[in-house]
C-alpha cells in the first residue's frame, strides 16, 4: 500500500469523523435548544401556577372572611332570639303567677259568697268576649 493511499484513507476517515461530529454536535445543539425551550416553558408554567395559587388563596381568605361574617350574624341573631325567649318565659312566669293569684282570689271570693249564702254567678260577664 502506498503512503498516499493510506494518507487519503486517513483524510477520508478524518472527514467522516468531522462530519459525524458535526451532525452529533448539531443534534446536541438542537436538543439543548429544545431543552432550554422546555425549561423556559416550565418556568412560565410554574410562575402561572404560583399566580393561580395566590389568587386561590386570596379567594379562600375572602370566602373564609365572608363565612365568618355570616356565622357571626347568625350567632348574633341566635343570641337575640334566646334573649327574647328568656324575656317571654319571664313574662309568662309573671303572668302565670298573676293568674294563680287571681284564681285564688276568685276562689276565696266565691267561698265568702257561699258562706254569706249568696249564689255566685255561673259565668262572669265579659270573660268570654
Amino acid at each position: 500500500m502506498s503512503p498516499e493511499l493510506i494518507a487519503s484513507f486517513g483524510g477520508l476517515l478524518a472527514a467522516i469523523g468531522a462530519l459525524v461530529t458535526g451532525v452529533l454536535a448539531t443534534r446536541s445543539k438542537v436538543k439543548l435548544d429544545d431543552i432550554a425551550k422546555l425549561h423556559a416553558r416550565i418556568d412560565e408554567l410554574e410562575a402561572d401556577l404560583a399566580k393561580e395559587r395566590e389568587a386561590r388563596d386570596r379567594d379562600n381568605d375572602q370566602a373564609r372572611a365572608k363565612h365568618s361574617r355570616i356565622i357571626a350574624d347568625y350567632e348574633a341573631e341566635l343570641a337575640e332570639l334566646k334573649e327574647r325567649l328568656r324575656q317571654r318565659d319571664r313574662t309568662i312566669g309573671r303572668l302565670d303567677h298573676v293568674v294563680l293569684a287571681l284564681r285564688t282570689y276568685v276562689a276565696r271570693a266565691r267561698r265568702k259568697l257561699v258562706d254569706n249564702e249568696i249564689d255566685p254567678p255561673a259565668e262572669v260577664e265579659g270573660m268570654n268576649d
